[in-house]
């Protein structure tokens, strides 16, 4: 009966294989056999391995008998050997049928088999033999260990050693594994990249951490195998053919030019996130809306944030944050790594200040500075000042003679200047344009660099249709003071107004530069980028937006517009949705977009019943059908069946 391969796997051998050979053979078998068995993981037994001191007839018998096969080395030498018939003769006797397939014979130089061993199946190694020959060897050998082999590596070895059998002997050389090396690095670069690509889609993302780690395991699972051939020869015929280092190389610099155009962007994104990395040596600040109790003058107070913003933001190592916003929540400070934020409070009697450091916990001591009387300008101007040092200094920040002087100097110097800009801004919000416009342009004649009475002065002019008039003073206002972001926000909004959306464009992208936590600037770029034809640049400005203001109602509306126009319909509900629910019940303008967007989103989506909710809270928005939102929704709904009694009842309830 013959024996499987698990029943001789429960043999216990000490070696894989015997070789049996003539003297004259045995240089090669040193050199060439036993070595490439080796490598392939297989234990071989040499002459050289017999314990000396023993009777050599009994350890060559042992020996034999203590491996799991016999290799014969059959060539004219061996024919005259005088150890092959002991060999072959214990072996016969350990398998007398040659079921378990012990004795293999290998043919070399011009030899054939003698008669006694000529009905077994020799491996023919003549002329070096071909890398199948030696493959069926290695695998004869341990039957068991070439079942559990990875037949698809096997077959990569097999082509490789093909591709390799006219080069020398391969071998681990420092240029060879150089090679292998790049290679290596290349596919990790190509393996990240991918990864970053599809960062924002978990599926794909997921898929290919799992295909990385996949390539990890094999790579391993090879060099634990010792399987050591196919990286020697990949090595050599990277390093020898020509073809294989172009490949190298156009491999590796195809990497490159996409890890600078796609990868390095990716990269930033993820780890520094929507504004990118904060600058070096950059002091981000976020200074609170300074609360005023009822005594005092809350249009004071007002004016004091904006005044202390101003001189600040003149300041090159500070970098104002969210200007046109009240307060910023803990998850936008820490998205836009706020360094310090001031607190202030205003009463009849004094100011009081203090500085918060990023823990949001206090740095002592306060500042206190005795109010002055609202018609003591010179005292304002001078409490202005003398918080924007102390504050400055609570921050450790060293201040440039000439950056001081100009401090000193925002918003204007001047008193009377800053009496007749209050008393402009004040004729304006009474609706009196004329006598405002007269105020505020004997302010710039006392103090041409008042950047705050040329807004003023654009916004005069806006409200009384004077758009070129209105585009000059926005324009001249930043030439006074052009890190304020305020003033390129005004200008992109009046810009975008007028039509001239490519100049509205760099404005506002020059206004979320300098304040990168201006959300109606994300809005109106949004917009402008909407109108541009660019949904996809649209969306990203209006997510950094939501970021940090997730209730701000229109940067919802619009991102769903922007989704809706990319055809990401499922998206695109939530957010108008969420546009919807923020919107106040006051709001019917804001409501009747959002509501005139979801019925254009659920009709191509197919959803009937939802889309024709929202068209009957629409229809009751705007009962008479006259706003510019109905007819593109009524457009879209037509093929639904939103009309009738039934919707009519709906509306009534």
């Amino acid at each position: 009966m013959s024996s499987s391969p698990a029943s001789e796997a429960g043999a216990s051998f000490r070696y894989d294989a015997y070789v049996s050979c003539a003297d004259a053979d045995r240089d090669w078998v040193e050199e060439h056999l036993a070595p490439r068995l080796e490598e392939a993981g297989r234990r071989v037994c040499l002459e050289y391995d017999l314990p000396p001191g023993g009777i050599e007839i009994e350890e060559r018998s042992r020996a034999v008998a203590a491996s799991r096969k016999t290799l014969v080395v059959v060539s004219e030498a061996y024919l005259e050997s005088r150890w092959g018939l002991l060999e072959e003769a214990v072996t016969a006797e350990l398998d007398p049928a040659s079921r378990k397939r012990r004795l293999i014979p290998l043919l070399r130089d011009g030899a054939v088999l003698p008669l006694r061993i000529r009905p077994l199946v020799a491996v023919d190694l003549r002329q070096g033999g071909s890398p199948r020959h030696w493959q069926r060897l290695i695998d004869a050998i341990d039957p068991t260990r070439a079942e559990e082999a990875n037949s698809l590596v096997q077959r990569w070895s097999l082509l490789l050693q093909e591709a390799t059998g006219d080069l020398p002997r391969p071998s681990w050389h420092g240029v060879g594994a150089a090679w292998l090396g790049v290679v290596y690095l290349a596919a990790v670069a190509a393996a990240a990249l991918l990864y970053l690509l599809f960062w924002d889609i978990p599926a794909l993302r997921n898929s290919v951490t799992m295909i990385a780690t996949a390539t990890a395991h094999v790579a391993g699972a090879l060099v634990w195998r010792e399987d050591r051939d196919l990286f020697r020869r990949l090595s050599h015929l990277l390093a020898r053919s020509r073809s294989g280092r172009a490949g190298v190389v156009c491999t590796t610099a195809a990497v490159a030019l996409a890890w600078g155009a796609i990868g390095v962007p990716a990269a930033t994104l993820l780890y520094c996130g929507p504004w990118g990395c904060k600058e070096r040596g950059k002091i981000h600040l976020v200074i609170d809306a300074f609360d005023a109790d009822g005594s005092s003058d809350s249009s004071w107070a007002r004016g004091l944030h904006q005044d202390l913003a101003l001189k600040l933001q003149a300041i090159p190592q500070v970098e104002v944050l969210g200007i046109d916003l009240p307060s910023i929540d803990a998850a936008a400070r820490r998205r836009l790594e706020v360094d310090y934020s001031v607190v202030g409070r205003f009463d009849p009697s004094q100011v009081t200040a203090s500085v918060w450091n990023q823990q949001h916990r206090p740095v002592p001591p306060a500042v206190t500075v005795a109010s002055p009387p609202a018609s003591d300008l010179s005292g304002r101007l001078a409490v202005q000042n003398e918080l924007t040092q102390a504050l400055l200094q609570r921050m450790g920040v060293e201040v440039e003679p000439a950056a001081a002087n100009l401090m000193a100097r925002l918003p204007t110097h001047v008193p009377r200047a800053a009496e007749l800009n209050d008393e402009g801004f004040r004729l304006l919000r009474e609706g009196q344009y004329e006598d405002a416009f007269t105020k505020l342009r004997e302010a710039l004649e006392l103090d041409d660099n008042y950047s705050v009475a040329w807004s003023n002065l654009a916004e005069v002019a806006w409200r009384v249709g004077r758009y070129d008039q209105a585009l000059e003073y926005r324009r001249a206002a930043i030439d006074r003071l052009p890190t304020y972001a305020p003033f390129h926000y005004n200008l992109g909004h009046l810009l975008a107004f007028v039509g001239q959306d490519e100049g509205a464009l760099v404005s506002l992208r020059q206004a979320v530069e300098l304040d990168r936590a201006h959300v109606s600037a994300y809005n109106e770029l949004g917009n402008v980028l909407l109108r541009l034809g660019e949904p996809k640049r649209a969306a990203e400005e209006l997510r950094k937006g939501l970021l940090l203001e997730p209730d701000f109602a229109p940067l919802a509306k619009n991102l769903g517009r922007a989704l809706l126009a990319q055809g990401d319909l499922t998206a695109a509900t939530a957010h108008l949705e969420d546009a919807l629910a923020a919107y106040p019940k006051s709001d019917t303008l804001g409501r009747s977009e959002a509501s005139s967007l979801l019925v254009q989103t659920l009709a191509r989506r197919r959803d009937a019943t939802a889309a024709c909710r929202y068209l009957a809270e629409l229809r009751a928005l705007d009962p008479d059908g006259i706003g510019s939102f109905s007819p593109a929704a009524e457009e879209a709904a037509k093929d639904l069946p939103c009309a009738g009694p039934q919707l009519e009842e709906e509306v009534h309830v």
